[in-house]
């Protein structure tokens, strides 16, 4: 079995807690990337969102984003494959989501309330992320207006009712009235809602295809729940330390925490790189 693809998730696995990327981190994906292996990097955010010092790695040319609803070419800057979600279904989520903060995924760029993206810590967001909610979010007066505009061309919609039972309640309702949809949490506070083909594991399956490569022959990185689906698909997987029970019991190798430069780690003790 060899190494010819590795697909890491960002957030709490690739990047530490303040979301930078460690010197020692950047040079093991550089230095994969020297010996042929192809990078590509796996988030649930949206592209125009990924961290610039991640994509700035010489190397890291390929992202999936949106948890699988667009796959993107880092240096030509270009969508290869995209999922929208069904044009009626937006029609019944949208109202349904009446008085909860909701952004709107497009060709790589979320769009969001503007009075969230004017005061994101007034409206539950990291005070440590304000700047760059700022920076990556386009303001929109009328979300559910401009939502209903272009229902045609949604790629994924992500919500923010908390975590608790208003958001199972929510979960459940909405899983009622639609079809061809499918409802994820990556965090506990979000509820987001995708074109039914959409994960992690769909876009890796892409990139196998795209790049004619053995999925056996792929590695993948993870710490959350939407991460399971992609490191099952792979030949092997790493946990980081700090990933959920279930991950780390089914994973290949369990490396350091994120903060420990655990990607580093895996790359040198477990794949030789």
């Amino acid at each position: 079995m060899t190494t010819k693809l590795i697909a890491l998730d960002l957030d709490h696995t690739t990047l530490r807690e303040d979301r930078s990327l460690s010197p020692a981190n950047a040079e093991a994906l550089a230095r994969a990337a020297r010996q042929g292996i192809h990078v590509v990097v796996a988030s649930g955010r949206a592209f125009r969102t990924f961290s610039p010092e991640v994509l700035a790695v010489p190397g890291v040319r390929y992202a999936i984003s949106g948890n699988g609803a667009a796959q993107w070419d880092n240096y030509e800057n270009r969508c290869l494959e995209s999922y929208v979600l069904p044009a009626e279904q937006v029609e019944i989520i949208v109202p349904m989501l009446d008085g909860i903060l909701f952004e709107v995924m497009m060709d790589g760029v979320p769009y969001a309330p503007d009075y969230y993206v004017a005061d994101p810590v007034a409206y539950g967001g990291n005070p440590r992320s304000k700047t760059f909610t700022q920076a990556t979010r386009h303001p929109v007066h009328d979300i559910a207006a401009f939502a209903l505009e272009h229902r045609d061309n949604i790629n994924w919609i992500q919500s923010y009712p908390g975590a608790g039972p208003h958001k199972d309640k929510l979960w459940a309702e909405i899983g009622r009235a639609t079809t061809g949809v499918r409802i994820a949490s990556a965090l506990p506070k979000l509820l987001e809602f995708y074109h039914p083909h959409c994960s992690k594991r769909s876009g890796l399956e892409f990139f196998c295809r795209y790049l004619d490569i053995d999925p056996q022959d792929a590695v993948t990185f993870g710490d959350g729940d939407n991460d399971r689906e992609m490191m099952a698909f792979s030949g092997r997987s790493v946990a980081v330390g700090n990933a959920v029970e279930e991950l780390k019991r089914s994973a290949s190798f369990v490396t350091r925490n994120s903060g420990d430069d655990g990607v580093a780690y895996a790359f040198e003790h477990y794949l030789g790189i």
